[in-house]
Formats: structure tokens, sequence, C-alpha cells
């Protein structure tokens, strides 16, 4: 028997962007993605958008969790009181918190206001980083897969959604940490929506629909699905109603900001989403026979392969 493959939005994601091929290292994808031989790097947004999960929804994907970013420099005071604490078996003070973990603070009270405000319901370790497994129509090897930020939920907005004729409606979320909220240029250009990568968006939709409750229990045993997709859940999502939302918030200006959007469904997203599928799979297979190295700074700077002779060093203009 073939082993399988796992094909999630962020592997389809190391191959292509918004459907197309893009420049990637072989190495890197089999021995960090893969095969796992290595812990993945994280950059500080990275962090910071972990520890926004933390606090929004008990953890990040897989059980992470991040309650404390870096603090400010101490002082020799602090310095002092820290070892103080030390010997008498205290708790030991912390440094001043930085400008951007207050900016993340308030907007996690934001988050929290607008849960009431929108009617969104988030129980933590409940319908929080909800696992999805399917399999995939077109291949026996391939089982798509995706850890759901918070699904599923209601929602409630002033206007009835043009589709489902609704104000209150049924929905995935997917929450964004984002620098400017404004911005509208490259990966993360959530001023300008229209031009984003929608693939995690259509891979959420496609794994909520014919739920496969057995599947799901092989892949992650003991898993709440049953009690999550109850049956009026599942009429909701078969009668084509049920919604997918980014909600994106900021936290690099003063002013903060937050806005949800939405990621819709038809046959022609489902036809894009398989055609990513089976370019990631071909990918896949081609690394698996072999690797060559591609060495480039974006990549290079997060591999932890540390003893790679082909590490990017200059660039070439």
């Amino acid at each position: 028997m073939e082993e399988k493959i796992f094909v999630s939005s962020s592997l389809i994601q190391e191959f292509l962007y918004k459907g197309n091929s893009k420049e990637y290292c072989q190495r890197y994808v089999r021995e960090v993605i893969l095969e796992k031989k290595y812990k993945k790097k994280t950059t500080m947004p990275m962090d910071e958008g972990l520890y926004f999960e933390t606090l929004c929804l008990g953890s990040g994907r897989d059980g992470q969790q991040l309650t404390d970013l870096p603090r400010g420099r101490l002082t020799k005071e602090e310095e002092r009181e820290i070892i103080i604490a030390r010997s008498e078996g205290r708790i030991e003070p912390k440094g001043k918190m930085l400008t951007s973990q207050h900016r993340i603070l308030s907007q996690y009270r934001r988050f929290e206001i607008k849960c009431a405000t929108h009617q969104i319901s988030v129980i933590k370790g409940i319908n929080t980083q909800v696992k999805l497994f399917k399999q995939f129509k077109e291949n026996e090897r391939v089982i798509l897969v995706g850890d759901l930020d918070l699904c599923p939920t209601t929602i409630l907005f002033r206007k009835p959604h043009p589709k489902t004729k609704h104000k209150m409606n049924l929905t995935t979320i997917d929450l964004k940490l984002t620098g400017h909220i404004d911005n509208t240029f490259g990966k993360f250009c959530y001023g300008s929506p229209d031009q984003l990568d929608d693939t995690q968006g259509k891979m959420y939709h496609e794994l909520v629909r014919d739920l496969d409750l057995e599947l799901n229990e092989k892949y992650n045993p003991g898993n709440l699905l049953k009690h999550l997709f109850t049956e009026f859940v599942q009429e909701v999502i078969s009668a084509d109603l049920y919604l997918f939302y980014i909600w994106v918030f900021d936290y690099k200006k003063e002013k903060l900001d937050d806005k949800f959007i939405e990621i819709e469904w038809d046959i022609n997203k489902r036809r894009e989403l398989y055609e990513c599928v089976r370019k990631t799979v071909a990918e896949v297979d081609e690394v698996m026979k072999g690797y060559k190295t591609n060495p480039m700074k974006e990549t290079c700077e997060l591999c932890p392969v540390t003893d790679c002779k082909d590490r990017y060093e200059y660039e070439t203009i």
C-alpha cells in the first residue's frame, strides 16, 4: 500500500502562490516540511501571531502556545529585584512590555468585545483549532487536512447576507494578525482582498463538506466532531449556506483596526483547489525522489538546516 500524502493549504503554498508555481528549495521542503527532521524556525511576527491566537483561542495549531513575548531591557534596579526574588523563592519580576505587546493585548480585548457584538461563539478546546481530514476524491493516496481556528460558530451582522438572506449565519473563522491592515501589496495585502492567495479559504470550505466521521476518528482519535457538526450544521453546509471569514487584526500603528474578509465558495473555487492539490502531489513525488537545493534569502534565513553548504550568502542582480 502506498504511503498517504497529507495535503494542507500550507503545504500547497510551499509550492504555489495563487495557484501558480513558485521557486522553492527541495531540500527545505523535504527535510523540514515533509520529513520534519528539523524544527522550523520562527520570526518575531510569527511568535506575535501565536501569542495572539493563544490569547483569543487558547492555542495555535497542534496545541502550540505562547503566553508571553520578549520584554524590554531590564534596568539595574530590576536586575537586582530579580536576584532578590530568586533568592527568596518568589516569582521573578519581568521587564516592561514592548509597544507591540500592548497593542496585541488591546486587540485581544477588541476581539472579545466584537465576539459579543457579532455573537461569535468561542469555546476554547472545543470549537477552536479543529482538525479535519478528508479523502481527496481523485487520488486514494491523498488526504486533505487542516486546522480550523474557529469552527463552527455563529456570526451576526446588521444586514442579511446576500446569499443566505439571514443576519445570523454559521461560519468558519480564521484569525490573522498583521502589521498594517490597509497594506495593498505582497502576501499580506489585506487592503486589497481580491489580490490575496485564497488557497486556505478554499481548503477550509472543502474540508467541512461531506464530513467523514470515521476517517477523522482514524487519524484523530477522540475528536469532538460529532458534537460540533450536528445534523443542523451539516444541513446548512449541504445547502451551501455555510460561510468562511478571515478576521484580520493589525498592531503596527497607533490607531488599531480589524475587519472581516469573506472567501466565497463555488464550483470554480473547488476546481481551482483540486488543481492546486494535483500540482502539489506531483511536486511532493518529485521531491521524494531526490532533492536539489535552491538558496534564496527568504528561505535560507528561516531554514534550520545549518550544515547546508549551499546556504544563501549574497544577492545577484
